[in-house]
């Protein structure tokens, strides 16, 4: 109307944004989900079938009351036995020992991926990412064995995101850029909708971030000092480089967190080594000379799908076309990941998905490249932190599409659908393999042989585990005859390193195992 006049000022103080409280509940209620189908699916698939390893006998020997401890070697550290000595102080049986460390590993899954709920933009991005890990028959396989490499992966996920939600607290930030904490986190930029989310939400403080950094670094200081090493090195890097993390506090937690850890392992190199140095070079001799072995790629990408420990590694089997259709997967994570990174720039949100990268290209180049031989599980860690920007690239691809995203949404499923299949198949394949060790001590103890006992060549560890034998070289062998029952374990009917007097028997060869003899020395 005429004279009306019409309020045009614009209000002082706009509504307060939205909380990201229910999306980060709603993320987390999925990452849980995401870890009990994980532990089901051990329970399942793994735990009833996979027999006992010959590292895996090893581990347990040194904290089972049952049998004596079987020889330490100098690069292995103890974190592992801590581990698993609740179930083995109480039974010997795998299927309880599996059953354990699958539950375990379901409660590790979430705490690992449990700070990227408010690291990342998306929080729905890290049940994703949660899945995408979990899925991998090595993940599945691991995740049940008595053996550190997906513990390490754990732990270096979650001190990972604990060191990102350091850096993104909104009150540093606000102060380094000017701006008051309810402001856009990202200089010159207009805030978005994701921007209000992380400036709005409550974030924990510095200690609790800073614990959670030197508990995980500390955790995979005990399981393999060495894998701290290469997980703290981008970390340190980005305090070098970016300057919301160029504190004191950061630095501690790292530092603290590894000597913490390898605070045991820095002992007993002293007290049984003779050192550190004369520690790392008999470690590095046991492991075939660690150094510049850039085929190690091409030995990881034999060993994908199995065998479990390849060495020698023989690359003739990927010249088969087949070969590499099935490791395709394997070959889009760098795609993948350099993908991520240009989004992630490209929305002013480098630091979260760059972390991840960094941290896992470390550690996966470490066994890529300096380690002569491979197995699936060594680079588990990278792919725990691999999976982040992958899951981020997914979710990014499935937010921007307007039309047609119901097609892309069901090649994406198709594809992931596929993608599980094989890794299910392969799991399938691995973890149901014939438990040659348990016949043989079966058949062992049919002979007569009980403790004390020494047993000397192939697949020794696993059955002095189940007869509570010790073990030994061929070298040290004649050492033992006459003052325990000594057994020869060996692939050849007519070897000469037993004595002629002992006894040869065949081993029981279920599933038609490959031929094996034992010679049993006689009796004391």
């Amino acid at each position: 109307m005429r004279g009306q006049v019409v309020d045009t000022t614009v209000p002082a103080s706009s509504p307060a944004p939205p909380s990201p409280t229910p999306l980060v509940r709603r993320a987390g209620f999925w990452l849980v989900v995401v870890a009990a189908g994980y532990s089901v699916a051990m329970l399942v698939l793994v735990a009833p079938h996979l027999p006992l390893g010959a590292d895996e006998s090893l581990y347990a020997t040194q904290v089972s009351p049952r049998v004596p401890a079987l020889t330490w070697t100098a690069a292995r550290a103890r974190g592992m036995t801590y581990l698993i000595a609740p179930i083995v102080q109480v039974t010997d049986s795998v299927v309880a020992l599996r059953s354990y460390l699958a539950v375990l590993a379901g409660a590790a899954l979430t705490a690992a991926y449990w700070p990227w709920l408010r690291a990342l933009r998306r929080p729905g991005t890290v049940p994703v990412a949660a899945a995408l890990f979990a899925g991998l028959w090595t993940t599945l396989l691991y995740g049940a064995e008595d053996l550190p490499n997906a513990w390490v992966a754990f732990a270096a996920v979650a001190a990972t995101g604990w060191f990102a939600r350091y850096g993104q607290h909104p009150a540093r930030l606000a102060s380094e850029s000017g701006r008051s904490p309810g402001t856009s986190l990202d200089a010159g930029s207009r805030r978005s909708p994701g921007d209000r989310l992380v400036a709005g939400s409550g974030r924990p403080s510095d200690r609790r971030a800073l614990i959670g950094v030197a508990v995980g670094l500390a955790a995979i200081a005990l399981l393999r000092p060495s894998d701290a090493a290469w997980v703290a090195l981008p970390l340190l890097a980005t305090m070098a480089l970016v300057r919301r993390w160029r504190r004191p506090g950061p630095l501690l937690a790292v530092a603290g967190g590894c000597l913490a850890g390898a605070a045991e392992w820095i002992v007993e190199a002293h007290l049984r080594y003779g050192g550190l140095a004369a520690r790392l070079h008999e470690a590095s001799r046991q492991q075939g000379g660690l150094g510049w072995h850039p085929i190690g790629v091409l030995y990881q990408l034999r060993a994908l799908n199995g065998p479990l420990l390849c060495r020698p590694c023989s690359l003739h089997h990927l010249a088969a076309p087949h070969a590499w259709l099935l490791r395709a997967w394997w070959l889009a994570i760098p795609v993948l990941v350099v993908a991520a990174l240009v989004v992630a720039r490209r929305q002013r949100r480098f630091a979260p998905i760059a972390l991840p990268t960094a941290v896992g290209a470390s550690i996966a180049l470490s066994y890529l490249l300096t380690i002569g031989y491979a197995a699936p599980r060594f680079l588990l860690p990278g792919y725990g932190l691999a999976a982040l920007p992958v899951a981020s690239v997914l979710v990014a691809a499935l937010s921007a599409a307007h039309r047609g995203r119901m097609a892309l949404l069901a090649t994406l499923l198709l594809l992931c659908v596929l993608h599980e299949a094989a890794q299910l198949a392969t799991l399938h394949r691995v973890a149901h393999r014939t438990d040659v060790a348990a016949a043989g001590a079966a058949e062992l103890r049919r002979l007569g042989i009980h403790r004390p006992c020494v047993l000397v060549g192939v697949r020794r560890t696993q059955m002095a585990y189940r007869l509570g034998c010790t073990t030994t070289n061929p070298a040290g062998m004649p050492g033992y005859v006459g003052r325990q029952q000594v057994v020869f374990l060996t692939w050849h009917p007519d070897d000469r390193r037993a004595g002629l007097d002992w006894r040869r028997y065949p081993m029981p060869r279920p599933g038609h195992a490959r031929h094996w003899y034992a010679f049993v020395a006689p009796a004391p």
